[in-house]
């Protein structure tokens, strides 16, 4: 019986990857790429003025939220610090760094964001 050579290092290259997108420190900001993986085409809630709104971010850079007296279309991108950066009609882009808070919870500057799902 021959021992298959090949399936070591797909595991290592599967655990290598997972290191570069997977849970960060805590205090440190999340990577653009891991940003985009936790946060890309997920349902997100958020608190804006004390209510809760949702955020969908496309990959194609177009964000959409939804509250009780909201709803409108924008864009979102990550900055060259890997920031996020949302921006809606008649309003300034808004650049925050994105932390991890645990589990599918994040702060983005002051705002808290969880996300619900894929």
């Amino acid at each position: 019986m021959q021992r298959s050579t090949t399936a070591p290092a797909i595991l290592a290259a599967c655990l290598g990857l997972a290191a570069c997108v997977g849970p960060q420190n805590l205090d440190q900001p999340l990577s653009p790429l891991v940003l985009r993986n936790e946060l890309v085409d997920r349902v997100i809630v958020a608190d804006e003025n004390g209510q809760a709104v949702t955020l969908r971010l496309a990959r194609n850079g177009i964000a959409a939220r939804n509250g009780p007296d909201i709803a409108e279309y924008g864009s979102w991108r990550t900055d060259e610090s890997g920031a996020l950066c949302l921006w809606w009609h008649e309003q300034a882009e808004r650049c925050a760094p994105v932390h991890a808070a645990g589990g599918s919870h994040y702060h983005w500057g002051a705002s808290e964001l969880s996300v619900l799902g894929r």
